[in-house]
């Protein structure tokens, strides 16, 4: 490994062309292209690990008591922690002998050819720059339309397999009571349910996230169009004489009437192996995704080993904080001047805040009962998923969307001392 045959322009342009990226990555067309830019705060994890700590904060009212009186015991917020070491992202590019002896040809011609010759070199630059910044969203997206879990595999990776599990809570998954796909679905209703249900935890929801095909087939929606029609005078017109919703006719109706955002996401990745090039889409299909905010959680990154032991023959460069760049020659049969992008950075989610709904997987009709709540053992009131949670820990088999009198007839088949454990948990007396 030696200093690069062209040091010389690398010397001189290299700091301006970090700038460029950097400014263009921060700037309106990259937040376009890079929701992940958007969506996370960059956070610096000097333990070289990623760590979420999930504490579910719901608030209960405190109970009125005589003087004198023991205070009720309540059970304590539940806790849920997932981590793991920071994964490493690279790619590397180079100039073969050919394409040298052509930049060496643009130094003997006359005239200053200097821009072109830096155009050639840092061709390289941006594109394992853009590389970094390609499989952060694409596991960004994964996460976010996946319930919390993605990763690499042969399909799309060369090197190391990865599978990254941030936890989203069962409660936080929601199938929908008839599929969108069919004619007689009715998407607003989920969607009511779900933001429902979220408040019970504190969360108002605020952005719903979807891709392209989704959001389209909501434009032809029965529901959607009698609900526009009604609201444009025209609620006694036949089903028939309804047309399609426009876009932004459907986006004003949720923002409007509950007050959530439409996210649509459109984005196709592509990944070669071999000079083959496959592409991936990273919005997992049937997913439609809620949110409070449009902040939903961090880009941890870390130091790199390169980073911290610099060879002097190799020039280095960074990029927004976390990719490192670097140029340099190796001298073999033939020359070779190679440009590489390194990064230890990953993707985490806040995944308790974070709720998604499977528009083709029709849950019980049951769970749209509309009450959050159930009642057991004659005058205990508890919040039903937290119900269902602390029977799956006791290892009872129940759905997510189980109906009241499922949970009930569970909780009556547990043993003595699973219902002192269930109890305990719900801070039932």
């Amino acid at each position: 490994m030696q200093k690069s045959q062209f040091s010389q322009y690398i010397t001189r342009n290299f700091a301006a062309i970090l700038l460029f990226l950097t400014k263009t990555i921060n700037g309106k067309e990259a937040e376009a292209m890079y929701l992940y830019k958007t969506m996370l705060t960059k956070q610096f994890a000097p333990n070289m690990r990623w760590e979420t700590l999930e504490i579910d904060g719901r608030a209960v009212m405190a109970d009125v008591v005589a003087l004198d009186s023991r205070l009720p015991l309540k059970r304590r917020s539940s806790i849920r922690r997932a981590s793991g070491d920071i994964p490493k992202l690279g790619t590397k590019r180079s100039l073969n002998e050919t394409q040298m002896n052509d930049i060496m040809l643009l130094e003997a011609m006359p005239g200053d050819n200097s821009k072109e010759i830096s155009r050639i070199i840092f061709d390289d630059t941006t594109s394992v720059t853009k590389s970094v910044w390609e499989r952060l969203e694409y596991m960004f997206l994964t996460a976010l339309s996946n319930d919390g879990i993605y990763g690499t595999s042969d399909e799309n990776n060369i090197g190391q397999e990865i599978k990254i599990d941030l936890k989203q809570p069962e409660r936080n998954q929601f199938g929908v009571t008839t599929p969108w796909s069919s004619p007689d679905a009715k998407p607003i209703d989920d969607i009511v349910r779900i933001m429902k249900q979220a408040k019970v935890y504190g969360h108002n929801l605020a952005f719903i996230h979807m891709d392209d095909r989704t959001f389209t087939s909501l434009l032809s929606n029965m529901q959607i169009k009698r609900m526009l029609a009604a609201s444009s005078g025209y609620g006694t017109a036949p089903d028939s004489a309804l047309a399609d919703a426009m876009p932004e006719q459907l986006r004003n109706m949720l923002r409007t009437q509950y007050r959530v955002t439409v996210n649509v996401v459109d984005r196709a990745f592509i990944f070669e192996k071999d000079g083959v090039d496959t592409v991936f889409q990273g919005w997992t299909e049937n997913k439609v995704v809620f949110t409070p905010s449009m902040n939903v959680g961090k880009l941890v990154y870390t130091r790199l080993a390169a980073e911290m032991n610099p060879n002097k023959n190799v020039d280095y460069g960074k990029v927004d904080d976390y990719i490192l760049l670097s140029i340099y020659q190796v001298m073999d049969d033939t020359p070779l001047e190679f440009t590489t992008s390194q990064a230890r950075v990953l993707p985490v989610l806040n995944m308790a805040n974070i709720y998604s709904l499977n528009t083709e997987e029709a849950t019980n009709a049951e769970q749209t009962e509309g009450d959050a709540t159930i009642t057991l053992y004659g005058d205990a009131t508890v919040v039903k998923a937290d119900a269902i949670q602390a029977l799956k820990d006791l290892g009872v088999t129940i759905a997510v969307n189980a109906s009241d009198a499922t949970v009930e007839k569970k909780v009556n088949e547990l043993s003595d001392e699973q219902e002192t454990a269930f109890k305990t948990a719900m801070g039932i007396a």
